[in-house]
C-alpha cells in the first residue's frame, strides 16, 4: 500500500463505533467522490479493537456500501480507502496518546494540520482533550 504524505490528518477517536460506520465515513467518502477532500488527506481511526488498516478499511467499506448505496463506486472507494489508517489505542490510557503522537509524526513525515473528531461517548471528551494537551498534540 502506498504511503501518502498528508497535509491534513483527520483523527477519529472512537472510530470502531456506529457513528463512524453509519455517518462519518459515508459522508467523508461522498465528499472525496465530489473532489472536496484533497488527495493528501489521511483519515486515522483510533479505537480499542484489534484492527489492522485492512480490516478497518473492510469494515468501513461495509458501512459505505450500505449507507451510501446510491453513490457507492468501488473504484472511487479504492482511492478513498488508501487514506484510511488505523491505530489501536484506549482513550483511558494516557500512554496511548504518547504512542499516538509518535505514530502520527511518523505517518505525517513533517508538519501537518490535524482535525480531531470525538466519535466517542461524551463522558470521554474531557479526558481526551486533557490527554491531547498533555501529549503535546494540541496547542
Amino acid at each position: 500500500m502506498e504511503n501518502i504524505k498528508p497535509d491534513t490528518t483527520i483523527v477519529i477517536f472512537g472510530a470502531s463505533g456506529d457513528l463512524t460506520w453509519r455517518k462519518l465515513i459515508p459522508a467523508l467518502y461522498n465528499n472525496f467522490k465530489k473532489g472536496r477532500l484533497t488527495e493528501c488527506a489521511t483519515i486515522l481511526g483510533v479505537a480499542r479493537r484489534p484492527f489492522t488498516d485492512e480490516t478497518f478499511q473492510d469494515r468501513l467499506r461495509e458501512g459505505a456500501t450500505h449507507f451510501s448505496s446510491e453513490t457507492f463506486d468501488p473504484a472511487i472507494w479504492n482511492g478513498f480507502s488508501r487514506r484510511l489508517k488505523y491505530f489501536q489505542g484506549n482513550l483511558d490510557v494516557a500512554g496511548d496518546f504518547t504512542r499516538l503522537e509518535s505514530f502520527l509524526n511518523e505517518l505525517e513525515g513533517g508538519q501537518s494540520n490535524r482535525l480531531y473528531y470525538l466519535a466517542a461517548a461524551p463522558e470521554h471528551y474531557p479526558l481526551v482533550v486533557s490527554e491531547l494537551g498533555t501529549a503535546g498534540m494540541a496547542s
